[in-house]
C-alpha cells in the first residue's frame, strides 16, 4: 500500500539556512492521523518530502518580541 493509500497528515521534519544561496530549504515527512506513526522507506528511514512550490512561512513570526530574538553571527 503507497502513501496516497493511508490517511496521514503533513508536518514538518527538518528547516535548514543555506547561507551560500540565501535559501530556506523546509522538508516535511508524513504520519499516519490515527497511530503517529511515520511514513517510511523501506530501509526504516523516515521518507522525507519536500514542495517545488513557494511556501509562506510569515505566521512564524506572529506573537514573537524583540525580547525574544538572539542575533545570530555570520559562520565564516
Amino acid at each position: 500500500m503507497t502513501y496516497e493509500d493511508k490517511d496521514y497528515s503533513i508536518a514538518v521534519w527538518d528547516v535548514n539556512y543555506w547561507h551560500s544561496t540565501n535559501d530556506l530549504c523546509v522538508s516535511f515527512y508524513l504520519v499516519h492521523k490515527d497511530t503517529n506513526a511515520p511514513l517510511l522507506n523501506d530501509d526504516g528511514s523516515v521518507k522525507e518530502f519536500r514542495s517545488d512550490n513557494y511556501i509562506d512561512c510569515s505566521y512564524l513570526s506572529e506573537g514573537l518580541d524583540l525580547k525574544d530574538l538572539t542575533e545570530v553571527k555570520e559562520i565564516k
